[in-house]
């Protein structure tokens, strides 16, 4: 469905921005950290989240790693 795809964008954007603008501020007050060293983790659909943001705004983390559940086989 096209409204879900672009729900599901325009979700993905706002996430950025409040990583960038709200929680990236707070964490380097609050705590020593290299703010040109970052890294990403996305684990599952937090990984989809982790590639759109390395394909798209690939200035704001230095790495990333992407996790997801190994479906157990019977």
């Amino acid at each position: 469905n096209s409204q879900n795809s672009y729900n599901s964008l325009i979700y993905t954007v706002l996430k950025i921005k409040f990583i960038t603008e709200e929680l990236m501020p707070v964490m380097e007050a609050r705590y020593r950290m290299d703010s040109e060293d970052k890294t990403l983790l996305g684990h599952s659909t937090g990984g989809h989240f982790a590639l759109y943001t390395l394909l798209n705004e690939q200035q704001l983390f230095q790495r990333l790693e992407v996790t997801c559940r190994q479906k157990k086989t019977p």
